[in-house]
């Protein structure tokens, strides 16, 4: 964390990094209930891992859209009881401050950098009535790691995987900028894929507490789109920087293929503030909409 750390906080952070990596080894392929973090601070966080990804080798790391902060993990839900209760929790929260502190630097096999939101008591209760509503819920595994007793709340800007280089200059990228700030938890959501590969997370719920303005819609945020994109695939030349090829397809009936390197691909990645992402993919500047399952 950036700044001056007390000893016990190091302590507890140093000891729960190989939890850590060990559920980011584990966790492809799950399901993950979150609080999705505020639009500005989001598109903030969604720009510095753009740059991240210029490195050829973060750039080929899959990052999960819908910048948030992770409450549970698990293999698969009951969907339609998980709804039902989650409905019921929002309406029962009012929104509330959290104050980010800094960076986490996640080490091991699957190294990772965060911002550290600070665990006070209003955010740990929080956690805490999340965890006993859905865990009813869940099926088949659950990651430890989220557990209330052992949660280090955080937000991801990338995961490095082991390249312990390109982690290092990440870190150097990062030192300059200040991520004290606060932000504002008025929200719960989930992030399903369907693929169970890390590849296709979508944003299947999202409930905003009490009195507090919803987000737009589905068919309001789609209307305001003008193409979709329906399938992306890898496509990267050995000796070059990682690349995907969009099949896109216009309302208007046109067809589009176009190639994204990372930081674009990355940029395009959906806001929080609706269940679409949005970008610029040629001169006549349509907007678009990702179709289910494509991440």
């Amino acid at each position: 964390m950036s700044g001056t750390c007390g000893a016990s906080l190091t302590a507890i952070v140093a000891a729960m990094m190989g939890r850590f990596t060990q559920s980011l080894l584990l966790g492809a392929g799950i399901q993950f209930v979150c609080a999705l973090v505020p639009a500005e601070y989001a598109q903030r966080v969604v720009a510095l891992r753009a740059a991240l990804s210029s490195d050829p080798v973060l750039g080929a790391i899959y990052d999960p859209p819908f910048v948030h902060c992770t409450l549970q993990l698990a293999e698969e839900y009951d969907w339609d009881g998980l709804t039902g209760a989650l409905a019921d929790f929002a309406r029962n929260w009012q929104p509330f401050e959290v104050a980010t502190n800094g960076l986490f630097a996640f080490t091991g096999k699957a190294t990772a950098i965060a911002i550290a939101p600070g665990k006070d008591r209003r955010f740990a209760e929080y956690h805490a009535a999340v965890w006993e509503t859905i865990t009813p819920y869940a099926q088949g595994r659950v990651d430890p790691f989220y557990h209330p007793d052992r949660w280090v709340p955080h937000i991801t800007i990338k995961r490095c995987g082991p390249h312990s280089a390109s982690f290092g200059a990440a870190m150097q990228q990062l030192a300059r900028e200040d991520f004290g700030s606060t932000i504002t938890i008025d929200n719960v959501a989930v992030q399903h894929d369907p693929g169970k590969n890390s590849l296709t997370h979508y944003l299947r719920l999202r409930f905003c507490f009490a009195g507090t303005a919803s987000p737009a819609g589905r068919d309001a945020a789609q209307s305001q789109m003008t193409a979709t994109i329906q399938e992306l695939r890898e496509s990267r030349d050995a000796a070059g920087p990682p690349a995907w090829m969009a099949k896109i397809v216009r309302d208007d009936g046109r067809a589009l293929e176009q190639c994204w390197d990372a930081p674009t691909l990355t940029g395009l990645r959906p806001s929080p503030t609706r269940c679409t992402g949005e970008g610029v993919v040629d001169k006549k500047r349509p907007r678009l909409r990702w179709g289910n399952g494509v991440r």
